[in-house]
């Protein structure tokens, strides 16, 4: 047999991941509305911001939109308003999200105190189809400018609301407040600041909250070194209140990485964006908690990442598995985006797949809003013109990439180096020598090693265990 490992290594080839696609829009979208700024996903259900939508008459108000998966498709349910309708540039919808039955969507832009500016943040409770609010949530110390709700997050009974403006420890120095959900209402529990906070640092960029932890992103702080790379704080209740028991800080920080532009947090593993890392292609780590440490398990990098892409502006993840946007990816023209899905295996995350819209256009801004749960994924893309210009549209993709899976995979020629999901459709030439060399994956993907070839005019087939 003639092995042709000088074409194995001239070939190029392009993988394309056809997973179930559902774009979701504004039933009601008009120009510039930014449908898709903010995004949230759990179980059956997605909460989508509006926040420079037109509601009532009144410019900039803004809304946020509920769908649920009906067993075929994702349908819009309920939207959701400020009270009375909002006032002019309250910008409700600017963050968002969602556990259960409950949501939770912040307004950075309300008054209060008298007072421009402070924030708000609002809670709805599902009661079959209706989306109700049960709960206005506000800072009592709130000053002007301190965009109260620039972030948001829920779990069980507590909601945490950034406010990354706050100066109580210097100019935009930020804070985070965590609310409790006590006989029927929402009450502030506590204020939380940065153990070393200093002005600048925009503690509150991002917040998420999953149980008993809260995880808070300074990505101005000084992190490591005086670089200003930034860094990301922990906070864990017990009978003595909420309290920071780890500020972490990334292993290869460069000056001005940005760590904690973004945060998310499930159980015992947080994620943490770095979007100017990189010449701005970006990075994202995933910190692991072990006993009462947390530590840096492993750093996340798009496979085909470039400068100015900003990978990590926006990231979610779940158990097992790890969203991260890069709104700024050309693959569809420039600024078009897209999203990164890695999945766990032990200690490792590895690339799964790279999601880029169906209807992708230069500008669109894919993937700078992302959250995923379980077998669903979610990206914002708020200046998608499917409905009007700049309205925006959202993309769920699911469920865990077997929407098209085989059970056996026909492969044909010379295969490149790199994991390959049952859905991929790939076209090469070339040689194998033996088929060793081929990994089985957990459940749905394979790997192939470098230097695997198929006999050329021949095909491999690969069975997919437990592809449905």
């Amino acid at each position: 047999m003639r092995y042709l490992t000088s074409v194995l290594l001239c070939i190029s080839m392009t993988i394309a991941v056809n997973a179930q696609e559902f774009q979701i829009t504004a039933f009601d979208g008009n120009f510039a509305e930014l449908f898709g700024y903010s995004v949230a996903i759990d179980g059956d259900y997605a909460i989508v911001g509006a926040p420079l939508q037109t509601g009532f008459g009144t410019n900039n108000a803004g809304a946020a939109y509920i769908f649920h998966f009906d067993g075929a498709n994702w349908v819009y349910e309920d939207k959701l308003y400020p009270p009375w309708g909002g006032s002019l540039g309250d910008q409700f919808g600017y963050s968002v999200d969602i556990e259960g039955d409950r949501a939770i969507v912040g307004a950075r832009n309300t008054e209060h105190y008298g007072y421009s500016q402070v924030g708000s943040a609002y809670v709805f409770a599902r009661s079959g189809t209706n989306w109700n609010l049960i709960g206005t949530l506000y800072p009592s110390d709130g000053q002007q400018d301190d965009q109260f709700g620039n972030k948001v997050g829920i779990s069980g009974n507590y909601a945490i609301v950034a406010a990354a403006k706050d100066d109580d420890y210097g100019n935009k120095s930020g804070a985070a407040y965590i609310f409790e959900y006590h006989y029927g209402s929402w009450v502030e529990e506590v204020k939380l600041h940065a153990s070393d906070a200093d002005a600048g640092d925009a503690f509150g960029s991002d917040v998420a909250i999953s149980g008993d932890h809260a995880v808070v992103g300074a990505p101005a702080n000084m992190g490591v070194e005086y670089l200003q790379s930034g860094a990301v704080y922990i906070f864990h209740r017990s009978h003595y209140g909420w309290r920071q028991v780890e500020r972490l800080t990334h292993s290869d920080a460069e000056i001005f990485d940005h760590l904690g532009a973004s945060v998310d947090i499930e159980g015992d593993y947080v994620i943490a964006g770095a979007p100017f890392a990189n010449d701005k292609t970006g990075k994202a780590y995933i910190f692991a908690r072990s006993g009462y440490d947390w530590y840096e398990q492993d750093i996340l990098e798009p496979s085909d990442g470039a400068p100015h892409d900003k990978f990590g502006t926006s990231v979610g993840i779940t158990l097992g598995r790890a969203a991260v946007g890069s709104y700024l990816d050309d693959d569809d023209g420039p600024e078009s985006g897209s999203m990164y899905v890695f999945e766990q295996a032990g200690t490792t995350w590895s690339e799964f797949a790279k999601y880029t819209a169906s209807d992708a256009a230069a500008g669109d801004w894919f993937g700078h809003s992302v959250d995923i749960d379980g077998s669903y994924s979610i990206a914002g893309a708020e200046n998608q013109d499917v409905v009007n210009t700049d309205a925006g549209a959202a993309y769920i993709y699911g469920p865990a990439m077997m929407a098209d899976c085989y059970p056996s995979r026909y492969l044909e020629g010379a295969i490149m180096t790199g994991i390959y999901q049952a859905s991929d459709h790939i076209i090469a030439d070339g040689q194998i020598p033996g088929s060793q060399q081929v990994v089985l994956g957990s459940p749905n993907y394979i790997s192939l090693d470098q230097g695997f070839e198929i006999a050329q005019g021949s095909t491999l087939e690969i069975g997919m265990s437990g592809c449905n």
